[in-house]
């Protein structure tokens, strides 16, 4: 087979290859949207009053833990700013173990369709290499 017939099949094929490659992606593209579509929205909604309603108590925390701490005595660390110390320590503790946890590696792979296909592929390219030694 010349060289031109070889390369014009590699493209036409490579090109197949990654059109059915394609196609895959945007299949799992289409059902990760059609499952996930409202719920980010209610999701995005939810947080952001989450985070509203969360600011409001934090506000009203550190002004009722100041005026606790004002009662109790005088100096730097009675007052707002005390309240403002120890829940920022409490939100540095928080955050730190999130973080930590966070760093755990997933346990579950993920696209399992996507994974299966390309073990299919790469078993496939095995065979064809094997298959072309013999010849």
């Amino acid at each position: 087979m010349p060289l031109k017939e070889c390369l014009t099949t590699f493209v036409r094929e490579t090109v197949c290859y990654l059109q059915l490659r394609g196609g895959l992606l945007a299949l799992e593209g289409k059902e990760a949207g059609a499952r996930l579509g409202s719920r980010l929205i209610f999701l995005l909604v939810g947080l952001s009053f989450a985070g509203l309603a969360y600011l409001f108590l934090l506000a009203g925390g550190i002004a009722f833990l100041g005026h606790y701490l004002a009662s109790l005595g005088q100096g730097h660390f009675f007052g707002w700013a005390g309240a403002c110390l120890v829940i920022g320590t409490l939100h540095l503790a928080i955050a730190l173990i999130l973080l930590l946890k966070a760093r755990k590696p997933i346990k579950e792979p993920l696209f399992p369709y996507t994974r299966s296909e390309w073990q299919k592929d790469q078993q496939w390219i095995q065979s064809q290499k094997h298959i072309n030694k013999n010849l």
